[in-house]
């Protein structure tokens, strides 16, 4: 059995259609799957490979009747959908596995869907060679709101006969039906089938987190690892929350004196001191060169305001150091407070009262 990890860093917040392909090879080539689609909205945008299933591109899975029940499940539950196996658009039949994806505020963003067929199942299950060993079997998928349908079935099973095991699935079971012919040593082949059934399963889930883990990392400075300029842009201000914009002063002269290496350091090394002196709640923000924005999440009071105060100044006190030189965080921040009474303030608002409120304390920085 073979698990994959991956993880892929857009540049600038966008996928190109070259990266994804590449990263859909990966799936395809190693874990036999037929197809990978991505859909907007639950419009068919992107498939890979493409040439074998271009006929579906443009397809609306919320206008096909045989999916309306797995999509509303999809929506509803925000979790992993199986379907099938059920004959497919581009030919065949297949096992599908669905997952809705939301936006950062929660807004339905589109789905993604893996097609593995039904004939690879099969294959990888084996359960033809129980026949060879004297056995019966037959494996049903048992899904919530749908009809049973029988993934595969020995020629002469008899249910009466049989052992039954239920196998979890996220939005119902699977249920295997197995006998000897002769009773003999029934349970050990059993519980085997029956794990690598569970492995399979878990193969497919695992790859579903990978592409889910995509769109999260979209989000993500590839430098820090803390939050890009596309987090902020599509933020919401909340009633009673503070924004910080804080610069680090004479960047410049590290990368010129130390070397671009040197800076880029400094700048990781200055996102986990952040990231320490925050709430779990609140965000750090990169939004340029050696520029942060700190966003503490409401419920956010005066106390709260001032404890984050107090920490960020003592980050003043601090040094890094690079190659045996002592290199001192230097930085000037303003901040900017939407209280619970004020309605109607935006983003731009915020940032540009913490952006006046930086500079001049900027400003008397270097007047001192």
């Amino acid at each position: 059995m073979k698990t994959i990890e991956v993880v892929i860093k857009a540049r600038n917040g966008k996928l190109k259609k070259d990266e994804l392909d590449s990263f859909s090879q990966i799936l395809v080539d190693e874990n036999e799957i037929m197809n990978i689609t991505i859909l907007p909205q639950g419009v068919v945008e992107y498939v890979f490979p493409f040439e074998e299933n271009k006929d579906a591109l443009g397809d609306n899975v919320f206008k096909m009747a045989n999916r309306k029940v797995e999509v509303e499940t999809a929506l509803e539950t925000k979790s992993i959908v199986l379907s099938g196996p059920t004959f497919l658009t581009q030919g065949g039949k297949g096992i599908i596995l669905r997952k809705a994806i939301f936006n950062s505020k929660d807004e339905f963003w589109g789905m993604v869907s893996i097609v593995v067929g039904i004939s690879e199942v099969e294959k990888y299950l084996d359960l033809k060679a129980l026949e060879n060993l004297g056995y019966e079997y037959k494996l049903v998928s048992k899904l919530d709101n749908v009809d049973d349908i029988v993934v595969e079935e020995s020629n002469n099973f008899h249910k009466e006969k049989a052992h039954f095991k239920d196998i979890k699935v996220w939005n119902g079971k699977w249920v295997l039906g197995i006998y000897r012919k002769t009773p003999y040593y029934i349970y050990l082949t059993f519980f085997s089938l029956i794990f690598t059934i569970m492995l399979v399963i878990y193969m497919v889930y695992r790859l579903l987190l990978k592409m889910e883990y995509m769109k999260e990392a979209m989000y993500l400075d590839q430098l820090t690892g803390v939050y890009n300029r596309k987090k902020l842009d599509e933020y919401t201000p909340k009633s009673s929350m503070a924004l910080f914009y804080i610069d680090l002063n004479d960047f410049k002269k590290i990368n010129d004196n130390l070397g671009h290496e040197a800076g880029d350091r400094v700048l990781i090394f200055f996102s986990k001191r952040l990231r320490e002196i925050i709430r779990k709640e609140d965000l750090v923000i990169r939004v340029g060169g050696d520029e942060f924005v700190i966003i503490l999440e409401p419920p956010c009071y005066s106390t709260d305001i001032s404890e984050f105060i107090t920490k960020l100044n003592s980050l003043e006190k601090e040094f890094f150091i690079y190659e045996k030189n002592k290199v001192k965080i230097k930085f000037s921040y303003g901040y900017s407070i939407l209280d619970s009474d004020e309605k109607g303030k935006d983003l731009s608002f915020l940032l540009q009262n913490a952006d006046i409120d930086m500079y001049k304390n900027k400003k008397k920085q270097k007047s001192e």
